[in-house]
């Protein structure tokens, strides 16, 4: 039943059945390229990670022991002042 529908409205509308049929097959391409990239984004940015070696922050921190020690003192000092 389904089918003699679709079979006669493609029969009477050519034009728009042809329309939709490639709207449909350009939206399908669209998101299967979209899927792809993000897949392709997400290998290189791991990728790059592994590669660059980040440090964690807290070990980039203590790397620069200037900044480090005076964000320590300066800590330390307000911690004190606000047990007294």
């Amino acid at each position: 039943m389904f089918r003699n529908l679709i079979v006669n409205d493609i029969r009477k509308n050519k034009l728009i059945s042809i329309t939709i049929a490639a709207f449909i097959t350009v939206a399908a391409a669209l998101t299967s390229v979209a899927v792809m990239l993000g897949v392709n984004m997400f290998g290189a940015i791991d990728n790059m990670l592994s590669a660059a070696k980040t440090m964690d922050f807290l070990q980039s921190l203590r790397s620069r022991t200037p900044a480090w020690r005076s964000f320590k003192c300066c800590l330390s000092s307000i911690l004190r002042e606000r047990r007294l």
